[in-house]
């Protein structure tokens, strides 16, 4: 329900942001510095077990500190961006509260000299700190744990990109790789424009775990009772 949600509609949920960018010689740099909340709300089991359903939901605090940059090599379009998430558990003693964590993206793009491809690969990761302070009864009831024990996530994602009838027929296809866990991500995607009026579009999603275990688990239908999310769609959208 709703309402167990916190309401969020007062000052104390207030949120900014600042970023700064600049460019020397070759080489584009960016600062940034966010403060506000988690998105998604972290669960206080000791209060859920004590019948307190209005108070155990928690829109953690946090500060993202991040950089990033940007350069061109030879035909490689390259970017790198890290950040530090500060949150008020940086011992990582507070089961309910997120720890600190940091967290990652380097990768290229190159356009090929073959049609109109374009190849973009990154990695992405996320390590949480001081992941091993809490144990005992309240393990799994931490906001950070995972039923692995890894606290860290890592992704390889691949986007391959095309065109052809001078921009008509745009094909796509986009592949993810949980690294650690092993579960597979496969999303294509083509776009077919007979006009700048109307776009037709066919478009899919697959996923695919080892076992139960994995980060995908509960969409890809290897937890029982839970179906698989992959899927077939097509779509169009139109100007008037």
């Amino acid at each position: 329900s709703s309402s167990l949600y916190p309401d969020t509609d007062r000052l104390e949920y207030n949120q900014a942001g600042v970023r700064l960018t600049g460019t020397f010689g070759s080489v584009d740099l960016g600062a940034s510095h966010y403060y506000g909340h988690y998105k998604q709300p972290s669960l206080n089991a000791k209060l859920f077990s004590a019948g307190d359903y209005k108070n155990m939901l928690a829109y953690d605090k946090k500060q993202t500190f991040g950089l990033e940059a940007a350069t061109i090599f030879w035909k490689f379009n390259l970017r790198a961006e890290g950040c530090y998430n500060l949150t008020e558990d940086t011992a990582g003693d507070d089961p309910f509260v997120h720890n600190n964590s940091v967290q990652w993206l380097a990768g290229f793009d190159i356009d090929l000299p073959v049609s109109n491809i374009n190849v973009n690969i990154q990695e992405t990761g996320t390590l949480v700190l001081n992941n091993d302070k809490i144990d005992g009864a309240y393990k799994k009831m931490d906001v950070d744990y995972d039923r692995n024990d890894r606290y860290t996530t890592n992704h390889l994602v691949v986007n391959i990109t095309d065109s052809w009838k001078n921009g008509k027929i745009e094909p796509e296809i986009t592949a993810l790789w949980s690294i650690e866990r092993g579960d597979i991500v496969l999303m294509p995607k083509i776009n077919f424009k007979p006009n700048q009026d109307i776009t037709f579009t066919a478009s899919g999603l697959f996923m695919n775990s080892k076992d139960e275990d994995g980060e995908f688990a509960e969409w890809s239908g290897k937890i029982p009772g839970n179906l698989n999310n992959s899927y077939i769609g097509l779509g169009v959208s139109c100007k008037f």
